[in-house]
This record gives C-alpha cells, sequence and structure tokens, in this order.
C-alpha cells in the first residue's frame, strides 16, 4: 500500500491537467467566389498560410459562395458575420482581416496575436470511416456556446489545388448549442452525406465550438471561436486501447501463458469526497510452475499516462514472479478528498508481457472511473 504522499501525488496527476490552459488552435473561415478583383490572390495567400503550419496550431475553411463549387449554406455564414463582400477572412470569428487584398503577412501576424490565448475547451475530430467523424470535447472550464462542424475536401479546382475546400456542413451554419461544465466530456458522432465526385481519401472534418452572441465591444462584432480541431491534425484516440505496442496478428492475440489470468478490481465507479478508493490487482496462476511477467499498470487521464509504480509519463513496468496460486496485490487504497472538482471517464490498464517482450501473458483488463462533488 501507497503512503498518503504517494496517494496526494497520484491525485494531483488527475486534477492538474484539467486546471491547465487549453492549447489554442486558431480558426480561419476564408469565403470566396470563382470570379472577383482578389480571390484568387487572397486564396493563394490563405492556401500558403495553412501548408506553412501544422494543422494542429491552425484549421482552416475555405466557403466558396458563389460560382461552379459553391457549399450550401455558405453565403448564410458570411452573413452570420455580417459581411457582404468576398474576398473575406475571418480569423477565430472575431477579426475581419482587410483590407483586401491580404497577404500571408497579414494571416501570420494575427495567427501569433492568438495562438496562445487560452480557450475553455479542447477539441480533437477523429475519422471511424470514410464518412463517419467523431468529436470529443473536454471542458478545461464550464462554458456554452455553438458547435460548428464542417466536411471538407482537398481539391484541384479551376487548375489551382486548395486545401480544406468546404463541402458540407455537418450542423446548421450556425452551429448546435452545447454547454459543458468543467471537467466534462463529450462525444459527437457525425456523417458526411458524401456526393458524386467528392474523393473520400481527401476528405476532413473541422469542428469549433464559438459563442452564441456577438461580442459588442469590437468594430467587428463577430462570434469567438473557443477553439477548433481538424481531424487531419495529429491526435491519440480517446477510444481507450492499451498505451503501448502489442503484436496485432490477424486473429485475437493468444495469451503465451494459457493458465495465467489477471484483472483489475474497483470497489466503486464513482467517487465523491470521503470514499474509500481501493485499486487490487487479481492474479491466478492455475500451471504448475511459476510465471513471471512484466507487469504494466497504467492510469490514463485525457491523453496523458502515467505508468506504475513511479507514476511518471516514461514508459515503465514492475517486473512480477506470481507462484502457482491466487494472488491478490492491493495497488492504491486511500479516502477520497473533499473538493477536488468533477471529472469522468479516467481509466487503469492492466497489461502483462513475457519479459523483455510486448508478448502478451494474459488478456489486457482495464477499469473506469470517475469523481464528483
Amino acid at each position: 500500500m501507497f503512503g498518503k504522499g504517494m496517494t496526494v501525488w497520484i491525485l494531483c496527476c488527475m486534477i492538474v491537467p484539467l486546471a491547465m490552459a487549453a492549447p489554442r488552435t486558431v480558426l480561419y473561415e476564408h469565403f470566396t467566389e470563382d470570379e472577383c478583383l482578389y480571390c484568387a490572390q487572397v486564396s493563394t495567400a490563405v492556401d500558403g498560410f495553412r501548408s506553412g503550419h501544422s494543422r494542429n496550431e491552425l484549421a482552416v475553411i475555405s466557403f466558396s459562395i458563389r460560382g461552379d463549387d459553391p457549399v450550401p449554406d455558405g453565403i448564410n455564414r458570411l452573413d452570420l458575420y455580417g459581411l457582404e463582400l468576398t474576398p473575406a477572412v475571418v480569423g477565430d470569428g472575431l477579426d475581419n482581416l482587410e483590407p483586401m487584398p491580404i497577404d500571408q503577412s497579414v494571416l501570420e501576424s494575427h495567427f501569433n496575436s492568438r495562438k496562445n490565448v487560452s480557450s475553455p475547451l479542447t477539441i480533437d475530430v477523429f475519422q471511424d470511416s470514410d464518412t463517419q467523424y467523431r468529436i470529443f470535447l473536454a471542458a478545461e472550464s464550464a462554458f456554452s456556446g455553438s458547435l460548428v462542424v464542417v466536411a471538407y475536401e482537398d481539391i484541384e479546382h479551376l487548375g489551382n489545388r486548395y486545401q480544406c475546400w468546404a463541402r458540407q456542413f455537418l450542423t446548421p451554419y450556425y452551429g448546435e448549442s452545447i454547454s459543458m461544465a468543467a471537467g466534462e466530456t463529450r462525444e459527437i458522432t457525425k456523417q458526411i452525406n458524401m456526393q458524386g465526385g467528392w474523393m473520400a481519401s481527401n476528405m476532413g472534418v473541422v469542428a469549433y465550438v464559438q459563442t452564441q452572441t456577438k461580442d459588442s465591444s469590437r468594430r467587428f462584432r463577430g462570434y469567438e471561436a473557443f477553439q477548433a480541431a481538424d481531424s487531419r491534425a495529429s491526435h491519440t484516440n480517446p477510444t481507450p486501447t492499451p498505451p503501448m505496442e502489442t503484436p496485432t496478428p490477424a486473429a485475437t492475440p493468444t495469451p503465451s501463458v494459457t493458465d495465467f489470468t489477471q484483472s483489475l478490481d474497483l470497489n466503486q465507479t464513482m467517487f465523491h469526497g470521503g470514499d474509500r478508493f481501493v485499486l487490487e490487482v487479481n492474479s491466478t496462476n492455475g500451471g504448475s510452475a511459476p510465471v513471471t511477467v512484466d507487469q504494466y499498470l497504467v492510469l490514463q487521464v485525457l491523453d496523458l499516462f502515467f505508468f506504475f509504480p513511479d507514476w511518471t509519463q516514461e514508459l515503465g513496468f514492475a517486473p512480477r514472479t506470481y507462484q502457482p496460486e491466487d494472488t491478490l496485490e492491493v495497488i492504491l487504497d486511500f479516502t477520497w478528498p473533499t473538493g477536488a472538482g468533477s471529472f469522468s471517464p479516467i481509466y487503469f490498464w492492466l497489461v502483462a508481457t513475457m519479459p523483455d517482450t510486448f508478448d502478451l501473458a494474459c488478456e489486457p483488463d482495464t477499469v473506469e472511473f470517475g469523481y464528483a462533488d
């Protein structure tokens, strides 16, 4: 059993990431059409800007509002900001970048002014199939706003290549109302209605959360984008998976030691102040000889993984030898503190491998829990 100091340290690992300011992905909405005075020039600047940054840093959507390839409701999105003319570029929903034509330096300057602004939430977008995308939201602090989800395609248009060319709103153009409490997480699934000529391999999705009312204190009274995400950004899928490489043959992996099993046991799934928290590892060696394994016990909070026994983010394990008997090991036993806030889901993972390999010694196990005031 760990001492009080280690228990407090573990609690900090769970809670501190929720209080950190979420890194901002800056959003740019670019409105264009086939024939206008500066549209081609500004499109080139926007695409060069997009190419010069990772999709974790900025999300760009180019709305064609008139001409050969317009996106439905694109012109309504332009009207939402009270704008009438193209080209137009709106940064983070708040700033109408003008006068036209703008070049890449204007975009870079605006990006540098916005990239360190704190955000009340994080967003990730994950592609589950050619047409299905999953939006994962985690609230750093409470907020209310509108979720906008737009499908795009990287295309060749009129002899030019454009990234993030809007194809379809997966929500109303003004967004869907969404409110979340501090520490809350949510998953939302959206489907693209594929049209003839679209290439699934070139498709992606940008999702963003904006305010529901305009900021009347600014000359351009836009709807501030709190946070944005591009499905082609690099990220970790929140669907629970063991946080280490394991063999992936076509068939279900066969445990290396058929008579050896392990499981996690947590006394509750939701904890409140004053509750006892007990995490145990149950092991059964049904064979006739001792079994030695590398035991990976991992705490997952959002995209952060803490490895037993040191509870750091460095990959770590504990060597264990199990005699031919049933074994119960108490990993954590403490009283949950009051005033910790609320958050879920959190996971413990247990993966036992043969020594010095990633060959499974038995089937992995996981338990899920949360806490609330």
